[in-house]
């Protein structure tokens, strides 16, 4: 038996890779820099 992904995570997914392609979303290079621009 075969389970099937929840709503959830088909629509996770779904959002992941339209950020992927977004042009103007931003981006880190690596954790450091998204947990400053966070103020972690």
């Amino acid at each position: 038996m075969t389970e099937q992904p929840s709503k959830e995570l088909l629509a996770a997914i779904k959002e992941g890779e339209r950020l992927a392609h977004a042009p103007n979303a931003k981006t880190y290079s690596t954790p450091q820099e998204l947990w400053e621009e966070l103020g972690i």
